[in-house]
């Protein structure tokens, strides 16, 4: 096990391909010029219309179903969107099937993650089936922003045996012509999912319409079953297509695959490019980190500052196939796993830099 600030030596005896520019010091900068996007905030709007969840029938109580409910308090806000606020209490509020957002600017929050949790039946998942606890996918016209906050996302694998493993937690996706842009994930907790905990991905043919500007942050992610050695099917955080994406200070633990995937679709022309990876911790994951461009779809500007990665196999790993992975920055990243860093294939402009 290597437990370090990679130094310059150890650094270079584990590329496998592609060569890395190494700064001895870091600019006060560590995105180093590339196009990475701005913070976004971590509270809706000010001003928006709110809705209380209880007022239209819901009830935690770890057994009604809520979907009618939750639907109906969001088809209440008007026209510019509005926050639906979903009182804490001792048991989940469950649903029979994802609760879908089709609208602009609306906002899910909760009274903590502690308080609030929004849990999948048991029995509804198949070996077929793709279902999100919640998804945001635009219909009839763009969603330029919305979000989830302070909340748990419970996806009930155990209470659904027979099931795929695609089905995310929380799912931001585009589908036709209709971005979806503005997005944002603080003080969640996604947990015991059959795959994914949250997913990033346009389902365009071309790759047009992607996923834009989204933060994820003081977040956590994870199987909080001690009784199983890794708990989700598949990743923690997973971009499938998409730009201007913020993944900062969370936490992943325990999962099956790796903790933060970034990994377009093989099948469609889905790029992704601006991404900041920053001040996460991952614990006890297999993969830490995951970059890799595929047959139709480049990945370009990505950051990884100050995370601390722990994992079984291989803490960062970079991968380029067929279409280019480029300019990749690392910085003062803290790594622990038989393998801290593994490059495969041609990556263009890769660099580490050590404070």
């Amino acid at each position: 096990m290597i437990r370090e600030k990679i130094a310059l030596s150890a650094f270079a005896a584990l590329l496998l391909a592609s060569p890395v520019q190494i700064i001895a010091d870091c600019p006060p900068n560590p995105a180093l010029g590339l196009a990475l996007p701005a913070l976004h905030p971590a509270t809706p709007p000010a001003g928006l219309m709110q809705a209380d969840a209880t007022a239209f029938g819901t009830v935690g109580d770890g057994v009604q179903d809520n979907l009618d409910a939750l639907t109906q308090a969001v088809n209440s806000l008007p026209p510019e969107g509005g926050i639906v606020r979903i009182p804490g209490g001792p048991h989940p509020y469950v649903l029979r099937s994802p609760l879908r957002i089709r609208r602009t600017n609306v906002f899910l929050i909760g009274d903590g993650a502690r308080r609030t949790t929004l849990k999948l039946q048991d029995g509804i998942l198949t070996p077929r089936s793709i279902r999100p606890v919640i998804e945001f996918v635009p219909e009839r016209a763009a969603i330029l922003a919305g979000g989830v906050f302070d909340l748990t996302i419970d996806g009930n694998r155990r209470g659904n045996p027979e099931h795929s493993e695609f089905n995310p937690g929380l799912q931001f996706r585009t589908e036709g012509d209709h971005p979806l842009r503005g997005m944002a994930v603080a003080r969640v907790r996604i947990q015991n999912t059959a795959g994914d905990n949250l997913t990033i991905r346009s389902n365009a043919a071309n790759g047009a319409e992607l996923v834009e500007d989204v933060t994820i942050r003081d977040s956590v992610f994870e199987d909080p079953n001690e009784s199983t050695a890794f708990g989700n099917a598949r990743q923690g955080v997973a971009v499938i297509g998409g730009k201007n994406i913020r993944i900062l200070k969370n936490r992943f633990r325990r999962m099956s695959a790796a903790a933060i995937d970034l990994e377009p679709n093989p099948n469609r022309v889905q790029p992704i490019a601006g991404v900041l990876i920053q001040e996460n911790r991952i614990e006890t994951a297999v993969e830490g980190v995951f970059v890799t461009s595929n047959l139709k779809s480049p990945v370009c500007d990505v950051a990884l500052v100050r995370n601390h990665v722990s994992a079984r196999e291989t803490a960062i790993r970079l991968r380029q196939q067929g279409a280019e992975l480029m300019n990749i920055v690392l910085v003062s990243n803290q790594l622990s796993a038989p393998v801290p860093l593994r490059i495969l294939g041609q990556v263009v402009n890769v660099t580490q830099c050590v404070r």
